[in-house]
């Protein structure tokens, strides 16, 4: 039965491996490395696989002949929480301590490796008795304990960063909402909390093996490295396409300062319209032209003061010239541009999400229900539609 159970995990944890190996080779292949944030994802992801392969060979018990190489054992882990800051700092565009950081945990590593040739070559005169064996787990656990403290401080140093310090992300923060990143947080919190444990049960049950009190750790780390590879992936892909769909947006927009003005004169061009209703036009004018409603924050009470009315008068105008509340009014604008953008060329390779979000919407739901309320299909039968309309057109000439 036991046998049975450590082989089931042991599966698992070379699948998680393999699928690490492959998200690297992914990474590196399509140049992707080069942005940091995603070089040090990419090592964050690289570690926990070498950490994962190193305990599946332990837990197979590959015959090696070669004495330092069969007792050896690679701190990997030590890598794992400085790797996950530097992504952090460098996605969230904030530099704090990076080169240090690294420096550190090097050297932590190669002295880890120094100690252990060292202690091993101590060792070697006893190799086989139980002097020996109860020796390498006691090293074992003390070098799991040091590295576990390591791993908890930076661990606890990224989330007081993260929690506490959000007025320098405040830029990244408009792009995404960093849900993602808090889920990280806690799911990381479980697998410290198995390590924690499994650190515990090594140290006072030596007899046992330690395969029995790791698998927990090594199987919600096989699960960490899809999550987080899929996952850091996904959101770097999608900020950055909002921050160019932001900067397309933004190079089309202008200011006309004299539309601001708006005065109680009567519209000489157009006599037929009351001093109300060319102040409604004054207004839509603005914040179409200005695309004041891709700002998500945009509110009745911002708009009104750009204008030096009472909000409850932009009310009333909106109300009676659109025949729209203003939550309906701004939604129909942001509506006119995602659709407007689902059949231009040049954004063709964003995420529908991204251009949505970048149209003024504050979420994925808010956005989902405005478009189907609008126009009774989703964006993406929307987009499809309109290319089958396209293509038929096409192939009609």
């Amino acid at each position: 039965m036991a046998e049975t159970y450590l082989s089931a995990f042991n599966f698992i944890l070379i699948i998680g491996v393999i699928q690490g190996f492959f998200f690297n080779i992914v990474i590196f292949a399509t140049n992707k490395y080069k942005d940091k944030a995603i070089l040090f994802l990419s090592l964050t992801v690289l570690f926990l696989s070498l950490n994962n392969l190193q305990s599946w060979f332990i837990d197979e018990n590959f015959e090696i002949s070669f004495y330092y190489i069969k007792y050896l054992k690679l701190t990997w882990n030590v890598f794992l929480a400085p790797m996950f800051y530097l992504f952090l700092v460098n996605y969230l565009k904030i530099e704090n301590y990076i080169k240090r950081l690294f420096l550190i945990t090097i050297t932590i590593f190669a002295s880890s490796l120094l100690i252990r040739i060292l202690f091993l070559y101590y060792l070697k005169s006893q190799e086989g008795s139980s002097h020996f064996i109860f020796y390498l787990k006691r090293y074992n656990s003390i070098e799991d304990i040091l590295i576990f403290i390591y791993t908890i401080s930076i661990f606890i140093y990224s989330g007081i960063i993260f929690f506490t310090q959000h007025k320098r992300f405040k830029l990244m923060s408009s792009y995404d909402n960093l849900k993602w990143i808090k889920t990280f947080f806690v799911l990381s919190t479980v697998v410290l909390s198995f390590w924690f444990i499994a650190i515990i049960l090594n140290y006072y049950y030596v007899a046992i093996s330690t395969s029995y009190f790791y698998s927990p750790l090594r199987i919600s780390t096989s699960f960490l490295i899809y999550w987080i590879g899929y996952q850091g992936l996904y959101q770097q892909k999608f900020v950055q396409d909002r921050m160019i769909i932001r900067s397309r947006l933004k190079n089309q927009e202008f200011v006309d300062d004299d539309i601001l003005k708006i005065s109680n004169k009567k519209n000489t061009t157009d006599v037929n319209y009351s001093k109300r209703k060319i102040q409604f036009k004054e207004i839509d004018q603005f914040t179409i032209t200005n695309k004041k409603y891709t700002d998500a924050s945009l509110s009745l009470e911002s708009l009104a003061s750009d204008f030096n009315i009472s909000s409850s008068l932009l009310s009333q105008l909106i109300n009676t010239y659109s025949d729209n509340n203003f939550t309906d009014y701004i939604n129909k604008h942001r509506i006119e541009l995602v659709k407007e953008l689902l059949i231009d060329e040049n954004y063709k390779n964003y995420t529908i999400l991204s251009i949505g979000l970048e149209s003024g919407f504050n979420s994925k739901s808010t956005f989902y229900a405005a478009f189907k309320k609008y126009t009774n299909l989703t964006p993406a039968e929307y987009k499809k539609e309109l290319l089958q309309r396209k293509f038929v057109r096409n192939n009609s000439i």
